[in-house]
């Protein structure tokens, strides 16, 4: 059994823990907070005690500086599968796009360059991507706290096409039900530098700060990365019908969900295929995982993916 302190609330951070938990195939007991989404989404997701059984705890008892050292970030999951349910298969084309443009309604101070501000495009651009999208579909945004998850997810499920959003929880919601995405890269680094590249090359994208990042965040198939929502604005309706179809048939453009990307499981380093010798250290491409998660996925992860798929690639 596995016993692991969930200190995170957010929601992406949850599923991705969460997704990272039940790939390990063994009973887990997990301590949250009294505010946390695990509940809620392991009841989404019809998962019982018996694979994952829930201790709650308040606020005091659940502190992150005893724990900082045994917690699987973001990345952890880069391996894993997103959970999901069979439940949620239908492809059917409904009327709704969802939009995710932040958390908090645009009441975020998009002045700050720190996360995570840095993922939040310009309220302008938004709205005029709402512009575009509404003269052919009914819009449905999730930009407030006030929904649950339950009900978030039969918005996206039921009504949702698509969704588009920021690079954040409701897009790793919408890949656990099985939603096609399309997601914008942060328009600002982690270092606060602006980023203004439109990157297409395989391996600038797999070294970038930003493009990288990113698409390491969400490993699926239905998902297509974009710069920009006016990189939408300029494409037709047919056009963007016929990507979300693709999405649909998990025709994305994750770049690690390519031969492209390479790894090195022995040492859990990822390179581009273009580099010949990747023993002679590097250059290697993120994730980089902390010495934590390095023994958590060689130990409940890696061996998985050797014995299911016989390959170097994650079974996604």
């Amino acid at each position: 059994m596995i016993e692991y302190v969930q200190t995170g609330r957010s929601l992406g951070s949850n599923i991705i823990v969460l997704s990272t938990l039940l790939d390990a195939n063994v009973p887990i007991s997990l301590t949250v907070g009294t505010d946390s989404p695990i509940p809620s989404l392991l009841k989404l997701f019809d998962i019982g005690d018996n694979k994952i059984k829930v201790n709650t705890v308040t606020a005091d008892q659940l502190d992150f500086t005893l724990h900082h050292d045994q917690l699987l970030c973001d990345y952890a999951k880069f391996f894993s599968p997103y959970i999901t349910h069979d439940k949620f298969k239908n492809q059917n084309k409904k009327p709704c796009i969802g939009i995710a443009c932040d958390n908090n309604g645009f009441q975020s101070s998009y002045d700050s360059k720190e996360f995570p501000f840095n993922r939040y495009h310009a309220k302008s651009d938004w709205m005029q991507l709402i512009c575009y999208l509404s003269e052919k579909y009914d819009i449905i945004t999730f930009n407030q706290m006030q929904l649950t998850v339950e009900d978030k997810a039969r918005l996206i499920y039921d009504y949702c096409d698509a969704v588009i959003g920021y690079e954040g929880g409701i897009m790793h919601l919408a890949h656990c039900l099985q939603v096609p995405a399309i997601v914008f890269y942060w328009p600002i680094n982690e270092q606060g530098t602006e980023s203004t590249e439109y990157l297409t090359d395989a391996k600038q994208i797999a070294n970038s700060d930003v493009h990288g990042r990113c698409q390491q965040l969400h490993m699926d198939s239905k998902t297509w990365f974009v710069h920009d929502p006016k990189e939408l604005v300029a494409m037709s309706y047919y056009q963007l019908n016929c990507k979300i179809n693709e999405l649909k048939q998990g025709q994305g453009n994750n770049i690690f969900l390519t031969d492209e990307i390479k790894v090195d499981f022995d040492r859990l380093l990822l390179y581009h295929k273009t580099n010949t010798n990747p023993e002679n250290n590097g250059p290697y491409v993120g994730p980089y995982f902390t010495e934590f998660e390095k023994t958590f996925l060689k130990k409940y992860i890696v061996p998985q993916i050797n014995e299911n798929t016989n390959t170097t690639k994650p079974s996604l």
